[in-house]
């Protein structure tokens, strides 16, 4: 999405594979309702903190998700070996977790809302060192 309609709701954004509209926004999560023309996909890409659910309303979305896929250390793809792709069909639902290439595509046309939050993990401490009590002298 464009800087200058990120955060404008309700504003419809043509994207190569259809349109994306921003429903609900915060710091928690984020909700666009998305339609997909027929034979339209987007591109593969990975999110690194959130997960991305979709939920179908009409037609057919297919998720495609790469979990084995490779970078090399310049961030170059070295391989997208066994894609696994979830048919989801109106009322039918599936989150790709965070770190997960993936990708949507739809070959009847599609409306769904496209959901993405990311998870508190209470236990995200890493501790290098003890805590104490030190009496200064």
């Amino acid at each position: 999405m464009s800087e200058l309609h990120r955060d404008l709701y309700g504003v419809r954004v043509n994207k190569i594979w259809g349109t994306t509209e921003l429903v609900q926004k915060n710091p928690a999560c984020e909700m666009h309702n998305i339609h997909v023309v027929e034979g339209g996909f987007c591109s593969i890409h990975r999110h690194k903190t959130k997960f991305n659910l979709f939920l179908v309303l009409r037609g057919e979305l297919r998720v495609i998700t790469y979990p084995h896929a490779r970078l090399d250390a310049a961030g170059n793809l070295l391989t997208l070996n066994a894609p696994e792709t979830w048919i989801i069909r109106p009322e039918g639902s599936h989150a790709v977790p965070p770190g997960i290439f993936h990708q949507f595509a739809s070959p009847t046309g599609a409306h769904a809302i496209e959901l993405y939050w990311s998870q508190y993990d209470a236990d995200d401490i890493e501790r290098i060192s003890e805590g104490g009590i030190d009496r200064f002298g």
